[in-house]
């Protein structure tokens, strides 16, 4: 739980930036992987919901790698 945390931290955080984006990008795939290994389908469908406004900021080929 304390990763999980962390990891909405990092993607709530307000920096922008190449370096950023792709902190934010490795950070979602992260917890994405966590949260299906742990079998919460719902926080993770709360992810791509609280997560749209980044999608806005990269890429649309990466926007559709992250939620497959």
């Amino acid at each position: 739980d304390e990763a999980i945390a962390a990891f909405g931290e990092i993607i709530a955080a307000e920096a922008t930036g190449d370096a950023a984006n792709k902190v934010k990008e490795n950070s979602i795939y992260g917890l994405g992987q966590l949260l299906a290994k742990k079998g919460r389908a719902e926080e993770l469908g709360k992810l791509l919901t609280t997560i749209r406004p980044f999608f806005s900021s990269i890429p649309k080929a990466k926007t559709a790698k992250i939620v497959r």
